[in-house]
């Protein structure tokens, strides 16, 4: 069974995602502007009043020059960890600590990790939130992980939180 973190903003640098009883598992923030400044990702465990909060990783955005991403005690070179692909250059690929390519395939839409080894499994997916136009129920944005991806989970809130927020820059959203 699949995990889903559910979105309290539809913003990937600006946001909480909250497990399914509505506790915050990861905290996100940015300052108001991106470039110069740093998102940090923090990890929440236990229920209140015993919360607990760890950071987990930060990117450092840079404008002219590749952005970093923190963690775990390294530091590691965004255009050579998580490096652009496809045809328009759009979709993000990387190697996970278990050795595996994995590749976020960034639609408008919806966003899908892929298990970049011609098996096309997909490991988590994003869905944005929705307005609840035309009679539909509005819809929070939320990540659902699969349990091929419950060992890298970390890594994919980290890659996903890079991945996405350049989505939105290229669609100007």
């Amino acid at each position: 069974m699949s995990k889903r973190f559910t979105f309290t903003h539809d913003s990937p640098i600006r946001t909480a995602l909250l497990d399914e009883h509505q506790q915050p598992v990861y905290k996100i923030y940015t300052p108001s502007k991106v470039y110069g400044s740093t998102t940090t990702i923090t990890r929440c465990s236990g229920i209140p009043p015993n919360h607990r909060e760890e950071e987990m990783a930060r990117i450092n955005w840079h404008l002219l020059h590749s952005s970093e991403i923190v963690m775990g005690g390294r530091t590691l070179d965004v255009s050579k960890f998580i490096m652009k692909t496809g045809l328009t250059r759009r979709d993000r690929k990387f190697v996970a600590h278990d050795g595996q390519e994995y590749k976020w395939d960034l639609g408008n839409f919806e966003t899908k990790l892929i298990l970049n080894n011609g098996s096309g499994i997909v490991v988590a997916s994003f869905n944005r939130s929705s307005g609840g136009l035309w009679g539909k129920q509005p819809r929070m944005a939320h990540l659902d992980i699969a349990p091929q991806g419950f060992h890298i989970l970390d890594l994919i809130i980290v890659t996903f939180v890079y991945a996405e927020q350049k989505n939105r820059e290229s669609d100007g959203a």
